[in-house]
């Protein structure tokens, strides 16, 4: 059975610095019996999408990856680095966001109005939401 993992996201209230806990869901109840206690306002909790990146860090719910598809057809040939926000969605699974993309056979950089599924193996996470504000102004690289 998969561990149930979270990823607690607080900004500390004296200097506005993001931290990040980890729980599982046995956790939980110990997380929010001293959430009262500590100098931070919770931002968010993003949810493990049960995936890792090529590099084996694990992939939560909010996190900024970067992705490549690449596929030959006869002639035809597609090289293309995606950028988005990650999200699970019931009917899709892990997707990506938001994203922008770039062809990287013509040099186009364009949005994407459709999600994007997230392929561990293709996949790095290269930043978060909650600290990487300008990721769609970044080079998808």
């Amino acid at each position: 059975m998969k561990t149930i993992k979270f990823r607690f996201v607080n900004k500390q209230k004296d200097n506005d610095k993001i931290t990040f806990i980890y729980s599982s869901i046995n956790d939980l109840e110990m997380e929010d019996s001293w959430q009262g206690k500590v100098n931070y306002e919770r931002l968010g909790i993003n949810l493990f999408t049960g995936l890792q990146d090529k590099n084996g860090k694990d992939i939560y719910e909010g996190d900024i990856v970067k992705q490549t598809a690449k596929a030959y057809y006869d002639e035809n040939h597609i090289d293309k680095t995606y950028i988005g926000e990650v999200v699970i969605l019931a009917s899709k699974g892990t997707c990506l966001k938001r994203s922008k993309c770039k062809d990287n056979l013509t040099g186009s950089t364009y949005n994407v109005d459709y999600y994007v599924k997230v392929a561990q193996y293709r996949s790095e996470v290269i930043g978060n939401i909650h600290e990487t504000e300008t990721y769609y102004n970044e080079s998808t690289t």
